[in-house]
């Protein structure tokens, strides 16, 4: 509902699924006569995240502790 309705999720942090970004991929390659590894990269921004423990957020919680 996020990328229909962007909107009514202000605030919301993080990105979409793996196999979402594919679906999507998929049927713009089908749409747009195209390659699919194509459309990925054309729709898709991948982005290299941190591992949980090093965000000041969490500091001191459950998740900095190995």
């Amino acid at each position: 509902m996020g990328l229909v309705h962007p909107g009514i999720h202000l605030g919301r942090r993080g990105g979409m699924q793996r196999r979402i970004a594919w679906l999507l991929a998929n049927a713009y390659a089908d749409v747009a006569g195209s390659d699919a590894e194509l459309a990925f990269r054309t729709l898709i921004v991948e982005e290299c995240q941190t591992a949980v423990a090093e965000h000041a957020q969490t500091a001191g919680t459950h998740h900095d502790t190995p």
